[in-house]
């Protein structure tokens, strides 16, 4: 009698494999499910950060500004425009000397009567590169005691070959002109100490104010007119976007004491002093995500808060 062995030629059974691929489903599905959480999440943190960047950078443009609110501009006139001051407002308009914060100083006093134009030293070769560097071509006198104009324009254009901008060299003094070319009247004097600030640009379409006003507030944006974006307006030219999309950018008022009042839009009877109870603006500024909201389920949003002091109250 032959012995053998009988091969078992029998596979998976159909159970058997309809059980192993649900298994092996199950686990894919797993697994796809976070990758595309972890792939949501991701998406959404990235917009996330650049929320919170858009914040940081809003607010440091903003701060700047406030801090030079009242920087040598005339008597009476406020470092904030009154008509803003409304806690929780929606906007604010700074006044100040010079938008750009550009400023030089007279080194040497001397006569500039029937000239039409002069030249004088300033007191750094920063200062006068400053000003080169604003892209602007017009600029305003200042005299600090009194804080008016010593040559009674409104702003006098920085003059070059071709009298249409300033060419700096090293070393060497800025030359100004009035813009209508006449002669400084008899008299005008410049004062070492008298202080040059860049105007705008824009400059004013009128000599009045003697200063520059800057408003910020929430406009279109330039990608979406859906959206709002922080926008900053020198001298009621056109409106220029800073960072966004935001949701909300609100101003309060802090008074003397400190405390801040809910008072009611354009309505200071909260601030007895006037505006020189005014001692800072708290700024809130709050951002949220828009194009990854379908993937987290709603919009994160994100805010900044800083109080700033106003220095130059008068």
């Amino acid at each position: 009698m032959m012995g053998g062995s009988a091969k078992d030629k029998s596979g998976f059974t159909l159970v058997e494999l309809l059980v192993v691929m649900g298994i092996f489903g199950v686990i894919m599905g797993a697994v796809y499910s976070v990758y595309l959480t972890h792939l949501r999440n991701a998406y959404s943190q990235e917009e996330l950060v650049d929320v919170q960047q858009n914040l940081r950078t809003a607010m440091d443009v903003i701060t700047r500004d406030l801090r030079m609110a009242g920087t040598l501009v005339p008597f009476g006139i406020n470092p904030l425009a009154q008509g803003t001051l409304n806690n929780y407002s929606t906007s604010v308009q700074i006044n100040t000397a010079s938008a750009t914060g550009r400023f030089a100083r007279i080194t040497k006093t001397r006569d500039i009567s029937g000239f039409s134009n002069f030249s004088t030293a300033v007191d750094t070769v920063e200062s006068a590169d400053g000003l080169e560097g604003t892209g602007a071509n017009t600029v305003r006198l200042i005299r600090p005691i009194g804080m008016g104009n010593p040559v009674a324009d409104a702003s006098l254009k920085l003059a070059n070959k071709d009298d249409s901008c300033l060419t700096v060299v090293k070393y060497k003094p800025l030359t100004f002109k009035r813009p209508e070319g006449s002669s400084f009247a008899t008299g005008t004097t410049i004062t070492a100490g008298d202080m040059i600030a860049a105007v705008g640009p824009p400059t004013p379409s009128t000599p009045d104010p003697r200063y520059d006003t800057i408003i910020y507030s929430l406009g279109p944006c330039d990608s979406s007119s859906a959206l709002r974006c922080l926008q900053r307006r020198v001298n009621l030219g056109t409106a220029e976007t800073i960072a966004g999309p935001f949701s909300s950018l609100c101003f309060s008022y802090l008074n003397s004491d400190g405390t801040t009042e809910n008072n009611t839009p354009d309505d200071t009877s909260n601030f007895p002093e006037g505006v020189a109870a005014i001692r800072g603006v708290r700024i809130t500024l709050t951002g949220a995500t828009t194009t990854t909201v379908p993937l987290s389920g709603g919009a994160k949003t994100r805010q900044i808060t800083s109080v700033v002091t106003i220095r130059n109250r008068r």
